[in-house]
C-alpha cells in the first residue's frame, strides 16, 4: 500500500530508504548529502559502488540493514542522474523503479517496506506527477508498505538555489 506522508524521510522507521544519487559517487547536495551525513559509514560503500560501475543510471543497487557496527535501516541507493550536476533523467527512473520492484518482488531483495522520496523532483528538476505516477504503477500492487515523502518545500528550496549557482 502507498502512502503519502511530510516529514524527514531519515527520520522513517520503515524497514529500508531509497536515496536519489548520482553515480560519480558524490553526495554533494540534497537527501543525499543528509543522508552521508547521518550515515557516513556507509559513503566508502556507495563510492564503491559507483567505481566498480555496480550502480549505473537506471539500476539501483541495495545494502541490507544492520545492527553491527555501524547501525542503518535498508539503503536503495538509486541513481536519479550520471553527474550530479545533470538533470535527472525520467526514463532511467522509471526503468530503476521496475528494476526495484522486479528485485522485491522476486525476494532477491528482502524489502518488507520502503520510504522513497520525490526522485529526481528536487535539484533533478523533474515533474512530480509524471514521477508518481511510475512509483505507483512500479510499486501500486506489491504486498507492503511503501510512504512515499513530499519534501516539496525542500525541492522548492533546493531548485530556487540552484538558479543562483
Amino acid at each position: 500500500m502507498i502512502t503519502y506522508v511530510d516529514g524527514d524521510i531519515l527520520e522513517s522507521q520503515l524497514h529500508s530508504i531509497a536515496i536519489p544519487v548520482n553515480v560519480v559517487g558524490v553526495m554533494g547536495a540534497g537527501l543525499a548529502r543528509q543522508f552521508a551525513k547521518k550515515y557516513s559509514d556507509l559513503v566508502h560503500v556507495y563510492r564503491g559502488m559507483c567505481h566498480s560501475s555496480e550502480l549505473t543510471p537506471a539500476t539501483p543497487a541495495y545494502i541490507p540493514p544492520s545492527n553491527v557496527l555501524y547501525p542503518h535501516p535498508g539503503v536503495l541507493f538509486f541513481p536519479t542522474k550520471k553527474h550530479y550536476r545533470d538533470p535527472s533523467v525520467f526514463a532511467d527512473i522509471k526503468f530503476g523503479l521496475n528494476y526495484a520492484a522486479t528485485c522485491i518482488r522476486n525476494g532477491i531483495w528482502k524489502v518488507p517496506s520502503l520510504a522513497i522520496p520525490r526522485l529526481g523532483c528536487g535539484l533533478g528538476g523533474l515533474d512530480w506527477p509524471h514521477v508518481r505516477d511510475a512509483i505507483v504503477e512500479s510499486f501500486g500492487e506489491l504486498d507492503m508498505d511503501i510512504h512515499v515523502y513530499s519534501a516539496e518545500d525542500v525541492c522548492k528550496r533546493n531548485l530556487e538555489r540552484k538558479k543562483y549557482e
